[in-house]
């Protein structure tokens, strides 16, 4: 990385205006490492020469969720071969470093590696580029790109990072199983699907969305209703009506039946 200066204070001085914080990614990920997450690549060291400034790290063999989307298949084992598993293991990873206090606050498919070190093994997810992360659970301002930020983070006022996590979660799910992003963005006026979403409902979008242009088939004739019902949860554009991801700071909640938790739909446990 160039021009990552000596340090994060280093940095911040000489970049006042970017959003992009090396050195503090480089510090979550080793405090993940050393607190036993195994859902990060394994920090290997910080090198530096005359002009750059390296981090290196365990390699992620299989690339990121993003060039995964052309690897599923067309029908049958679409959702339970590949897609709940990996889910499965994002949702996890997003729980375990929500109750750790962390908010990545940029979950995207390329913020997410898959790897597989011995081909005998299942894959296993990645996360990466905690540069926007946060210690709050609440905060102002918006993080992440434009299709992935919940819509209370255009709004004033702290909003509950936790639940933009989980909206992003929902909108990397909707990515893989449809191979198309549920809006361009959610910022107010900026999008007409998002708009109809808003006053229509998410059911009611993937109830009239085809699955390519050129067919009459739509979503909801090839996603099974559980899975419709997950991302219906995720997606709620009002986060007091989202699902969380069953963190601890949610229990409470879940267990009053306020709000529910992801990893306890029937989608996961099919």
């Amino acid at each position: 990385t160039g021009g990552a200066a000596g340090s994060h204070a280093e940095f911040a001085r000489q970049h006042p205006e970017s959003a992009e914080r090396p050195w503090f990614d480089v510090g979550v990920v080793n405090y993940l490492h050393d607190r036993g997450f195994e859902h990060v690549c394994r920090p290997l060291g910080v090198f530096r020469d005359t002009f750059s400034t390296y981090v290196v790290s365990s390699y992620a063999t299989q690339g990121d969720l993003f060039s995964w989307l052309p690897r599923e298949p067309e029908q049958g084992d679409r959702e339970s071969g590949i897609l709940r598993p990996l889910m499965q293991q994002l949702f996890e990873a997003v729980r375990r470093l929500h109750d750790l206090g962390i908010a990545h606050n940029d979950l995207s498919l390329e913020n997410v590696l898959v790897t597989q070190e011995d081909p005998l093994d299942a894959p296993s997810i990645k996360l990466v580029d905690f540069g926007m992360a946060s210690l709050a659970r609440r905060d102002r301002g918006f993080s992440g790109k434009r299709s992935y930020i919940a819509p209370e983070q255009h709004e004033e006022g702290a909003c509950d990072r936790f639940l933009s996590d989980a909206f992003a979660a929902g909108v990397c799910l909707f990515t893989l199983a449809t191979r198309s992003y549920p809006w361009d963005s959610t910022r107010p006026g900026a999008c007409k699907r998002f708009q109809f979403i808003t006053k229509h409902g998410l059911r009611a979008y993937i109830a009239r969305k085809r699955i390519r242009s050129s067919s009459d088939v739509r979503l909801a004739q090839v996603l099974s209703f559980d899975l419709v019902d997950m991302l219906d949860a995720l997606l709620a554009p009002q986060p007091q009506a989202r699902a969380c991801m069953g963190e601890q700071c949610f229990k409470d909640d879940i267990v009053s039946g306020v709000r529910r938790s992801a990893l306890s739909m029937p989608w996961l446990s099919a």
